[in-house]
C-alpha cells in the first residue's frame, strides 16, 4: 500500500508528469514477486485522489495505520499480509507479540 503523485513539482510548480501508470512500488520484495509471478497477478488500485501532496502523505499514513500494515499476517500466521516495512519516512517494525495486552507500569 503506497502513494504516487501524477506530477513532479519543484518550488510548488508542476515540472513533469510522473510514471505513475507503470510504477509498482519501492518494496524489493514486491518487485521480486512481480518479476517471479508476473504483474498480471497483482491488482493496482487508486483508493483516493488528493489535491495536495500534504493530504496525500497524510492519507497514506492514516490508511496504513488503520489497516495495520506492519502487523497484520496471512492465515498461516507467519507471512505478512502487506509488503510495507515502514509508514511514511519512519522505519519501524513493531516486534510481534502473541498477547497484545498492555503491560502494567509500576511507579517508583
Amino acid at each position: 500500500m503506497g502513494k504516487k503523485q501524477y506530477y513532479f513539482y519543484r518550488k510548488g510548480k508542476k515540472v513533469s508528469k510522473s510514471k505513475w501508470e507503470t510504477y509498482t512500488g519501492s518494496s524489493k520484495e514486491l518487485n521480486k514477486d512481480i518479476k517471479d509471478l508476473g504483474k498480471d497477478k497483482f491488482i493496482f488500485e487508486i483508493l483516493a485522489e488528493y489535491m495536495t501532496r500534504g493530504w496525500l502523505t497524510y492519507a497514506e499514513a492514516n490508511l496504513q495505520h488503520k489497516r495495520d500494515v506492519l502487523t497484520t499476517y496471512m492465515t498461516d500466521d507467519m507471512t505478512p499480509l502487506y509488503y510495507n516495512k515502514q509508514i511514511g519516512a519512519i522505519r519501524y517494525m513493531p516486534k510481534r507479540i502473541d498477547d497484545p495486552t498492555p503491560v502494567k507500569r509500576v511507579k517508583k
